[in-house]
């Protein structure tokens, strides 16, 4: 069982705000929420394989952001580099005009 020593320098609040982190750390919740009552084997294959679609989604929703975000930069990085292109050839004919 987790346990934390309350100081006079610290206080209460202090000593919670560890003992929640310590009880966090030790999944200590997790296992309470598990045994709070027995769960059909069924409806566990339902809840893990609803949580495996709730990942799935996000992972593809995160996928397709970063797919969106190197289109986008490579879109800037082709427009910055015809304007360097441009920018030479003005810089030439200037030369040259010269």
């Amino acid at each position: 069982m987790p346990e934390v020593e309350v100081s006079r320098a610290g206080g209460v609040e202090s000593a919670i705000r560890r003992l929640k982190r310590i009880v966090e750390s030790n999944i200590i919740p997790k296992q309470l929420r598990d045994n709070e009552r027995y769960i059909k084997p069924a409806e566990r294959r339902k809840r893990e394989n609803d949580a495996a679609t709730k990942r799935y989604r996000k992972k593809a929703e995160k996928d397709k952001l970063i797919q969106e975000s190197y289109k986008q930069s490579n879109k800037l990085s082709i427009a910055r580099k015809a304007n360097s292109i441009r920018a030479k050839k003005r810089k030439d004919r200037e030369k040259s005009s010269h």
